[in-house]
């Protein structure tokens, strides 16, 4: 049988096609990450390979395998220098924040406001001030003034920070430790400047609210068209262990064990009819009936 660019016929080829539409990035079929956030609502980020998470939400072992990937690509010329400084520097970042948590004495900054520094100083007090103030603090600090001075102009909400969470945060970080240096710099190049946003730049956007928690009954699963299709307990069993990557962010969604059932069992069906479009349906429709919950 003579096969038509890889594929046996027309029919099977506008299948492969429009699965593949299915599962891009923020079509319904695509996975997520699916790990509940604190404004209550569910992260949508793509997935690291072979972790049902994404890179914030996968956990340390994830993380490192998913260091070593671009390392790798690194060397073989897969991945551009500018790109591999940008993750580091992502990275380490992260590392210093996650020690100010620990420690907000710990020297670092994240952000350097270039030419709007002075005026920074000015607006904020600082300089005025004669007593050090823990880096953590600092570098919040800084950013709230770019986003609510530079980035756009709003004023009672700059003056509100300084007034109220300022003085809340200099408390919390308590008083300096002996061995503090305010000279001391950090290991972290500043990777974040305040140069203005480009025009269509997220910076220029209004903050979004967070997402509202699941309250009420959650919107009920369509019938399914393959109710009479019998498909055994061994089958759903291997299914749900094979795409558990899958899976696991969708079957928190499901309200009890009977609807995780369901979703199981109709992507067992999809996954059995890979040419049939009326399964593939069935099984978008669902995900995206679940997706609507978060």
């Amino acid at each position: 049988m003579k096969l038509i660019g890889g594929f046996h016929s027309d029919e099977q080829r506008a299948n492969f096609f429009a699965a593949g539409e299915s599962v891009r990035r923020g079509a319904p079929n695509a996975r997520i990450c699916g790990a509940r956030t604190k404004g209550g609502g569910v992260c949508r980020q793509t997935p690291l390979k072979g972790a049902a998470r994404c890179l914030r939400h996968a956990g340390p072992y994830h993380a490192r395998l998913h260091r070593q990937r671009q390392l790798k690509a690194f060397a073989q010329g897969k991945l551009s220098l500018e790109d591999f400084e940008r993750f580091e520097t992502r990275r380490a970042v992260n590392a210093l924040r996650s020690a100010w948590r620990r420690d907000p004495w710990t020297p670092g900054e994240t952000i350097d406001l270039g030419e709007h520094e002075d005026r920074f100083q000015l607006e904020s007090g600082l300089a005025s001030l004669s007593v050090p103030i823990a880096p953590a603090v600092l570098d919040w600090l800084r950013w709230r003034y770019r986003r609510l001075q530079i980035d756009r102009r709003r004023d009672s909400e700059w003056a509100r920070v300084v007034r109220e969470d300022y003085p809340r945060r200099l408390r919390d970080a308590g008083s300096p430790p002996p061995e503090f240096d305010p000279g001391a710099v950090g290991s972290v190049k500043p990777r974040w400047s305040a140069v203005p946003p480009r025009p269509r730049s997220k910076r220029l956007r209004d903050d979004q609210p967070h997402a509202p928690p699941l309250t009420g009954q959650p919107q009920a699963m369509q019938p399914s068209p393959f109710d009479e299709v019998e498909v055994s307990d061994e089958q759903l069993a291997r299914v749900a262990y094979d795409q558990r990557d899958v899976l696991a962010p969708l079957l928190g969604l499901c309200a009890g064990t009977r609807e995780q059932r369901i979703l199981i069992r109709e992507l067992a069906i999809y996954l059995d009819r890979p040419t049939d479009l009326a399964a593939m349906r069935s099984w978008t429709a669902m995900v995206s009936t679940l997706r609507e919950r978060a």
